[in-house]
């Protein structure tokens, strides 16, 4: 199951949501556990822009990019 980040606009506490694509794409209300405040706006993680889960197929996961990577080729 996907986890979303968010930041509460009001107090700026970071938390994390889990919830499936499907209940993402109808629309989660979000409640900071902080203050309650509902006004966030959904942070996009690390993980998210490099395409994955720690050890899963993405940039930087491990993975080796080529001969003069990781001083492979001498």
């Amino acid at each position: 199951m996907p986890v979303y980040e968010y930041r509460c606009r009001k107090c700026g506490k970071e938390y994390e949501i889990r919830a499936s694509m499907s209940e993402y794409a109808k629309g989660l209300k979000t409640v900071c556990p902080e203050c309650g405040s509902e006004e966030s706006e959904r942070v996009i993680s690390l993980a998210a822009i490099l395409g994955g889960a720690p050890g899963g197929p993405s940039f930087g996961a491990g993975g080796c990019g080529g001969p003069s990577c990781c001083g492979g080729g001498n």
